[in-house]
């Protein structure tokens, strides 16, 4: 037996600085590195905080550590309390925006706890104006993780804040205010941004304080007040989107574009020109899509893309047999892709899923478990033939929600074995020059499956690398996004590739509001991106050669 361990983020940071700063060929070198040191960089929610070494913590926890004795004789310690244990907080800002790095005692998902993590903030310095919460005047906004909401239901990320001239407060999803987090899975450090100009009043001078609120809602934690300064904030560098360079444009030493991209099951048929306009100005060599609706066929797809993308070399397209209503398609220029032998059928489900349920699961459960292990994992693997290779292509979607340790997560982690293995025997079979997977890992609740995906999978079982596509506005990897939603802007959909083969030189993650004004007429895009499906497609130009 196989026994699959989490990567600890600070081997995760070295093996990505590794990926990202190791110069590669000067033909092949990415004209985007950033070679500034760490802490002279801007603030980017990729869920690596290297950019805040050289930031003091604004706040530090009062208590002890080490081993508890008992009569000499060391004790284990106490596990851990369900509700977030805060550690320290950094903040940094700049004329955008203001953003906090918050380190915790242990790892929690911060968007469906027990308990409510809460920063109250006097985001004006006037403790005359707002109001009073847990001891602390002039409160002007109250970011709220894993908040009750109206509902009774406890999750995502709330911002409170009291109307002009009104008594009581209201709960408001925090993505409204400008709020984005990352990582999106279990962590124990979170970088969040806020962003200036919304409901959240920031002045020259904020005064915050950061509580862990339990179950009931009582303090069981927290970290002093504390005062930093907002004043004279520098503005951001201009982002890709509005640049003097066609941020659209390929790498030069670009050898095939591949686009992945959660279409929204049926929507990508309801809407094909939505999404052939999104489509069109990315130019794609392959597309790896995922959650495409069941009861289609490869040619209504073909038919569809041919339709919507044109050009002089038509689109082949392989349609997935496994994962009901979340099927894959994998479709190439030209050359009709080959269903890799473990992916022709159905992918099976362990019959350990059965477990998920509980004892007093009701039939109708018992019926839906028993209807989605017929209907296989959502995925599909295929030989593409490019730039003169074979490159093995795997699109995934995994389990949706759920934190860390939830039955949703450990579907998760059950399906991501089961994609490895069918991956494995693939690889086993020969003839493969490097490997892809991509698609919607749903990294919500712990970090397991991307690990089951990545850990010495490669061609000369070393491990996948992850590329780290940013938005164009250059403030985040998030793939996910719907206006209004409790849950706040996330990264969900990941590109894993082989370092041994393969050279991931320039990419992005695709929402055409990103693009300034001039670039969206040059591609004569508006804002369709949220018009076609709440995932944003992910950019990746790759070349043959060892990994970049």
């Amino acid at each position: 037996m196989t026994f699959y361990t989490r990567i600890p983020w600070r081997a995760a940071a070295a093996a990505l600085a590794l990926s990202l700063f190791t110069p590669a060929p000067a033909a092949a070198q990415p004209s985007s590195i950033d070679t500034r040191p760490f802490h002279e960089r801007e603030v980017v929610l990729d869920g690596f905080p290297w950019e805040w070494d050289a930031t003091p913590s604004a706040a530090l926890a009062r208590r002890g550590g080490g081993h508890h004795h008992h009569g000499g004789v060391p004790r284990e310690p106490e596990p851990p309390p369900p509700w977030p244990m805060p550690n320290s907080v950094r903040v940094r800002h700049d004329a955008d925006a203001v953003y906090l790095l918050l380190r915790l005692e242990h790892e929690v998902s911060l968007q469906s706890m027990p308990g409510t993590l809460v920063l109250l903030m006097d985001a004006d310095g006037d403790p005359a104006s707002g109001w009073a919460a847990h001891g602390m005047p002039g409160v002007d906004a109250a970011l709220e993780f894993s908040p009750v909401w109206p509902d009774g239901a406890r999750a995502g990320a709330g911002l409170r804040i009291r109307a002009p001239g009104q008594d009581s407060t209201s709960l408001v999803p925090a993505n409204e205010a400008g709020l984005i987090v990352a990582p999106s899975h279990a962590s124990t450090f979170f970088e969040m941004r806020i962003r200036r100009g919304g409901p959240v009043p920031f002045g020259a001078r904020m005064t915050a304080r950061l509580l862990s609120l339990d179950a009931n809602g009582a303090v069981a934690d927290s970290l002093p007040a504390f005062t930093v300064q907002l004043a004279d904030p520098a503005p951001r560098p201009v982002t890709r989107g509005a640049g003097e360079a066609d941020p659209l444009a390929r790498h030069p030493a670009v050898e095939f574009r591949v686009v992945s991209w959660n279409v929204g099951r049926e929507t990508m048929f309801q809407q094909p020109e939505a999404y052939g306009a999104i489509l069109r100005p990315l130019a794609p060599d392959v597309l790896l899509l995922d959650e495409v609706a069941g009861g289609h066929s490869a040619e209504e797809v073909e038919a569809l893309l041919n339709r919507i993308l044109p050009g002089d070399v038509p689109w082949r397209a392989l349609y997935g047999t496994s994962g009901g209503t979340q099927r894959g398609v994998i479709a190439a220029r030209g050359t009709l892709p080959v269903v890799a032998a473990p992916f022709a059928t159905t992918v099976p489900y362990p019959d350990s899923v059965l477990a998920l349920l509980p004892a007093d699961a009701s039939p109708r459960a018992r019926e839906a478990m028993e209807r989605r292990m017929a209907d296989g994992v959502p995925v599909l693997g295929a030989i593409v033939q490019i730039a003169g290779k074979r490159l093995l292509a795997v699109t995934v979607d995994l389990e949706c929600c759920g934190g860390a340790g939830t039955p949703s997560d450990r579907l998760r982690r059950i399906e991501a074995l089961a994609v490895r293995q069918a991956t494995e025997a693939a690889l086993r079979a020969g003839g493969v020059d490097g490997l892809l997977i991509t698609g919607d890992l749903n990294l919500v609740g712990s970090e397991e499956p991307r690990t089951v995906l990545m850990r010495e999978m490669d061609v000369d079982d070393r491990w996948l690398w992850a590329a780290q596509p940013r938005r164009l506005d250059g403030v985040s990897e998030a793939t996910w996004e719907w206006a209004g939603d409790r849950f706040t802007p996330s990264r969900l959909d990941y590109v894993l590739y082989s370092q041994a083969t393969l050279g991931w030189v320039g990419g992005f993650v695709f929402r055409s509001a990103d693009l300034s004004a001039r670039w969206q007429a040059a591609h004569g895009v508006a804002d369709d991106t949220s018009r076609a499906t709440d995932h944003l497609p992910v950019v990746s130009d790759f070349r043959w050669g060892p990994g970049s």
